[in-house]
């Protein structure tokens, strides 16, 4: 789904209120935003902060992603860039592992002894 020039924030905040059968009025007491702003961000008069649409889509019962339209999940299928992705993904879970416990630290002494075998810096 990509998003097209008339698709804004808004346009899909009120199709995805309708579709629910929800009032403005209702969306808003749901949300807890005030009644005014879903109002103004279905007409394209105001833009919409990550509060409110963060508020609207958990009222609406759908993802954040649904109501911005970043459909980055069904993109990256289509497009088989997940299967890219995955050796990436491997390597950042096995980056957070921890100590190896087949390296063990150097004592203070031997850091001691190994830095003053250093040259000297100018």
């Amino acid at each position: 789904m990509h998003a097209l020039p008339q698709d804004h924030t808004g346009v899909r905040i009120a199709r995805l209120r309708r579709e629910r059968h929800l009032t403005q009025q209702t969306l808003s007491e749901l949300s807890g935003v005030p009644y005014h702003t879903p109002t103004k961000i279905e007409q394209g008069r105001s833009a919409a902060t990550s509060h409110a649409v963060a508020c609207l889509s958990r009222a609406m019962r759908v993802e954040v992603s649904t109501i911005t339209g970043q459909p980055y999940k069904t993109e990256l299928r289509a497009d088989e860039l997940d299967v890219l992705i995955a050796p990436i993904r491997e390597a950042l879970d096995v980056y957070d592992l921890g100590a190896d416990p087949d390296i063990s630290a150097r004592s203070l002494r031997e850091l001691r002894e190994d830095s003053e075998t250093l040259p000297a810096t100018p």
